[in-house]
């Protein structure tokens, strides 16, 4: 196996193990958080980091205010 092949499969590894952890949170404690790759807002979770969902707009200008 080489290097890269290694890396890879640590990656895999690691990203199961992060969506398990995410998908067993009870999410609790969330924040609304900028999405730099979406370029929005979402609401995330403090403990597992998991995008849950959209703001509504009342939400949001909660947030901003």
């Amino acid at each position: 196996m080489t290097r890269a092949e290694d890396i890879q499969n640590q990656q895999n590894k690691l990203q199961r193990e992060l969506e398990d952890l995410q998908t067993k949170c009870n999410h609790h404690k969330k924040t609304i958080k900028w999405a730099q790759d979406e370029k929005n807002y979402r609401w995330q979770c403090d403990t597992c980091n998991a995008r849950l969902s959209y703001p509504t707009i009342f939400e949001l200008d909660k947030f901003i205010k």
